[in-house]
């Protein structure tokens, strides 16, 4: 993933992405750190990679409220305006606790001695770190670290943790990566690294909470307190693009939080808006992105997936996506994204968090309930490891635990695979947005359904259209019965290869049956690589298992393993 690199080892990486024509580089040294950078050339005049006599900065991603900062500090250039913060503030964590957007970045302090290195509110953007007997390093890509550490002789060693969480729920519950001792940091939290021990240490700045909730409040204030806040994050982005001279690409899926997005983006008539879509051909995905977009007369492009190649694309997918998460969750994404033009568009803005509002992540509404085993949590029921961890950090109640785990650790990792094309952001990701909706009481968002009331009402011609999950129109409450029952008719048509089964946005069980080329694909892929783990007995015995006896997913989620570990262990 573009961003960068530091290291206080005598041999440091070039830093390699994806895509590096789509990108900038540079690197300097300060105080014999090495610091690297290979950035995505958007918004480049957000980012920062400067050396003072008392600081150096690095800056990535994208600050939507640059321009508001820098009036108000009533300054020109925004690297002075950044190092004015930098150089006022008692604490690091009043600089990023300003900050507005998706980024990442570092801090040095000459004087000092000290590194702060941080991410956004959400971690959009990923940051680990190393450190072990005063060797330390801090970088954006998984690959930049896997290449420092060989460059290093350093062994590189899959992580257990990675290893559990990958085979059981195809994404991290924390804060591990695949290679052991490169630890990411949490979304909303910086580390710190002070001489001479350089030992890291990880603080927060921000985490959700629901310590100011609105007793009390009617159904109809909590609608317009949620318009304001909803709008608010959308014109920061728009307004951002629109300063930038950048077209901005809406995502338009069958889902209730695509349609609210693209409702408020076609409200700016201002605004240089395409909507995006990308789905089987005939699946209520693409009927219902199609009414939406005709409603709210937005111009759409729609990239259709009816032969299942975006599954072939395995190496490329875990290149992306750090090993974090199972390589499908994008499906057609990349290559939807790489079919544009490069520079059109400047931001993404997808839906991700959408759905956790309404108490989506809660184990059948226990709010107080925590059960790792829950199936609807897991990609493979296959894999039980033995002994349970306890899950270490702790949160205010299960639903923000849920909103953590599933929504940002699991859910927004597609994130950084669209990250090497353009800048991705989510409004229901936005601070004040996030801490507007947790002061809503928990009843109100969840068994009242307060987030559907808003679309209801703001928008009551696009309640009438379909919600792709349920084939019917939104009401208050979804029969769970029917759900689920069309939701098992759909996989058995889609074992046995049914055109029906393409009500489905991602056929991946019926795209596997109906193509020669993924089956051995598929088969090749895992012949020419399961002898990499050949020194893992248990892992050897698990990926086997998934692959030679589980359904198609099951064989993805154990194909994305032999990826990760030929990219970032064995390469």
């Amino acid at each position: 993933m573009p961003g960068f690199f530091i290291c206080n080892t005598a041999m440091a990486p070039k830093i390699s992405n994806y895509d590096d024509s789509r990108c900038f580089s540079g690197e300097l040294t300060a105080d014999g750190w090495h610091i690297r950078w290979n950035m995505l050339d958007k918004f480049t005049d957000d980012k920062l990679a400067c050396s003072h006599s008392d600081f150096t900065v690095v800056l990535d991603g994208v600050i939507l409220n640059k321009t508001a900062i820098m009036q108000e500090l009533g300054m020109k250039s925004w690297e002075e305006a950044f190092l004015s913060m930098v150089r006022s503030a008692s604490d690091s964590a009043q600089v990023f606790q300003k900050l507005r957007g998706a980024f990442c970045g570092a801090i040095y302090n000459h004087q000092k001695k000290e590194w702060s290195v941080f991410t956004d509110q959400i971690g959009s953007h990923l940051v680990c770190s190393y450190a072990s007997d005063g060797v330390v390093a801090f970088g954006t890509d998984i690959y930049y670290f896997s290449q420092w550490m060989k460059k290093n002789s350093m062994p590189r060693c899959v992580d257990e943790e990675w290893e559990q969480d990958i085979l059981e729920y195809g994404f991290m519950r924390e804060a591990h990566t695949i290679l052991d001792g490169v630890r990411r940091v949490f979304p909303g939290s910086y580390v710190t690294c002070t001489a001479p021990q350089w030992k890291v240490l990880e603080k927060q700045y921000w985490v959700v909470k629901k310590d100011h909730v609105r007793e009390g409040i009617s159904e109809e204030e909590a609608i317009e307190g949620l318009d304001k806040a909803f709008s608010l994050a959308m014109n920061r982005i728009i307004d951002k693009c629109n300063e930038n001279g950048y077209k901005v690409l809406v995502d338009i899926s069958g889902g209730l939080d695509s349609r609210m997005i693209a409702a408020y983006a076609a409200m700016r008539t201002d605004a240089n808006i395409m909507g995006f879509n990308y789905s089987q051909i005939r699946s209520l995905d693409q009927t219902v992105a199609f009414q939406v977009a005709q409603h709210l007369k937005m111009d759409m492009v729609h990239f259709p997936m009816d032969n299942g190649c975006c599954m072939l694309e395995l190496d490329d997918l875990v290149r992306m996506n750090q090993g974090m998460n199972y390589y499908f969750g994008i499906t057609g994404g990349k290559k939807g994204l790489e079919s544009l033009d490069r520079n059109t568009f400047g931001a993404e803005i997808y839906g991700l968090l959408g759905d956790v509002h309404e108490g989506a992540m809660i184990v059948e509404d226990e709010i107080d309930k925590l059960d790792w085993n829950y199936p609807r949590f897991k990609t493979s029921g296959m894999i039980n490891y033995p002994e349970k961890r306890t899950y270490s950090r702790s949160y205010c109640d299960n639903e923000v635990l849920w909103f953590y785990v599933r929504g940002i650790l699991a859910g927004m990792n597609t994130g950084f695979i669209r990250q090497n094309y353009l800048e991705s952001l989510t409004p229901f990701g936005d601070v004040e947005f996030l801490e507007y909706n947790f002061s809503i009481p928990y009843q109100m968002r969840t068994q009242k359904a307060i987030h559907r009331k808003w679309l209801m009402h703001k928008f009551p011609a696009l309640a009438k259209v379909t919600y792709a999950a349920t084939g019917e129109r939104v009401k208050l409450k979804d029969s769970k019965v029917r759900a689920r029952a069309k939701y098992y008719y759909r996989r058995v048509l889609a074992r046995l290869g049914n055109e029906k089964a393409y009500w489905s946005m991602n056929p991946i069980e019926s795209w596997y049956q109906n193509s020669d080329e993924m089956k051995t694909m598929f088969q090749r892929y895992y012949d020419e690589n399961i002898e990499n783990i050949s020194n893992n007995e248990r892992l050897t015995g698990y990926v086997s298992k998934l692959f030679l006896t589980g359904d198609v997913t099951e064989k993805a989620l154990a194909l994305t393993v032999l990826s990760a570990i030929k990219q970032y262990i064995i390469s």
